[in-house]
């Protein structure tokens, strides 16, 4: 089957991917659980300082890989316009009961992946702007 066989599919199948990836960095970076970089680099001697240098800076990295194309695609109003959809949404949900913030661990979770998202988004924005206008975003 060739490649562009089915290009919705490999739009989506993209799109997931790098929302693994950015869920993968974000919650690999902090969560809830003392399993992420910063319990480590918290819990962890001198010896291990090298490896905490190497993969924070590996972290910076896909911060700025993500934040970059964000910027680039979207604009500082893109952005702050998915932070007000996603808050707004939450709200909603948080007003219908659906979700109760006041646990914890639960804000911290849907913040995390509410972040997440928004740096999928971005960094996906381009493409999924070239599919449905056919437009392509040039620096």
């Amino acid at each position: 089957m060739a490649a562009d066989a089915h290009p919705v599919l490999s739009i989506v199948e993209g799109f997931f991917l790098r929302w693994l990836a950015a869920i993968a960095l974000v919650f690999g970076t902090y969560n809830p659980t003392e399993y992420c970089y910063l319990s480590w680099v918290r819990q962890a001697d001198k010896q291990q300082l090298p490896y905490m240098i190497f993969i924070g800076l590996l972290i910076v990295m896909g911060y700025a890989i993500f934040f970059r194309a964000a910027k680039q695609s979207l604009g500082l109003w893109g952005v702050g316009l998915l932070v007000l959809f996603f808050g707004s949404a939450i709200w909603s949900l948080t007003h219908l009961g659906v979700l109760d913030l006041q646990n914890h661990n639960l804000f911290l979770y849907v913040t995390l992946l509410t972040l997440a998202t928004i740096m999928s988004i971005g960094l996906d924005w381009s493409i999924i702007r070239r599919a449905i206008s056919g437009q392509l975003d040039v620096e």
